[in-house]
């Protein structure tokens, strides 16, 4: 579908939106699908490696049905599933599912992770989806740097105000400062890739949780993405 006809079609974020056909079903990770294929083509097929593919591929497919359902309900204006989530182990469980794309893109990972930082009330899948995003986001800045490593920080901290708050920094190219202010508008993007809504989204996320996302940005120097979220007891549930 052409993104202009698409575009028109969608309705903004926060109300629902007019759905005429089910959303596609997710397929499997194709690297582990191509793996688990590979391990039972061999002369000797390696069982026990292609279960353990085939696992990762029906996991990934299952993690992708469940963010396409919570960003849907989202969107619809339906009610989040909030638990009490830890903050750090989404970090942790988000870099485990990017560890492929940082390895190949010669990333080097700092990571800081305040070990008080508080608890807050929140739906974990859509909160990882916001970090997964943020994380690819600054690993694809950093793809044509050249002369310097290229280092991805993520650091959470306990706030003074009874919160938390994530940043994730790159040493990419940078964002100029006339284009800041669009980066968070649906389909716009500056990803020859992009489609222009994960920010967008991202931002819906966070604010659906009482917190707040912004961006910081200097051409040639990298960009950070902050996020602050308040901590359990100082959510409205």
């Amino acid at each position: 579908m052409d993104r202009a006809v698409a575009t028109t079609e969608l309705a903004p974020l926060g109300e629902p939106l007019r759905v005429e056909r089910p959303p596609p079903r997710p397929v499997a990770p194709p690297g582990n699908a191509d793996a688990c294929v590979a391990w039972l083509t061999l002369k000797i097929p390696d069982l026990a490696e292609a279960q353990a593919a085939a696992m990762r591929a029906v996991e990934g497919a299952t993690r992708a049905s469940d963010v396409i359902v919570r960003i849907r309900t989202l969107i619809s204006k339906g009610v989040p599933q909030k638990t009490k989530v830890d903050i750090n182990g989404v970090i942790e469980d988000t870099l485990t599912l990017t560890k492929e794309q940082v390895t190949r893109n010669n990333v080097s990972l700092s990571l800081q992770l305040d070990t008080d930082a508080p608890q807050v009330m929140g739906d974990r899948i859509q909160l990882q989806q916001v970090i997964l995003n943020l994380v690819s986001n600054a690993v694809e800045a950093m793809a044509n740097v050249s002369g310097r490593d290229r280092i991805l920080e993520i650091r959470s901290q306990r706030e003074q105000d009874h919160g938390i708050r994530v940043s994730v920094q790159d040493v990419g190219v940078g964002i100029s400062e006339e284009l800041i202010p669009r980066l968070f508008e649906p389909f716009f993007t500056t990803r020859a890739r992009g489609i222009g809504m994960g920010l967008a989204i991202s931002r819906s996320i966070v604010e659906a949780h009482g917190g707040r996302l912004w961006v910081e940005s200097r051409l040639n120097q990298g960009t950070v993405f902050q996020l602050t979220l308040p901590e359990t007891e100082d959510v409205d549930t």
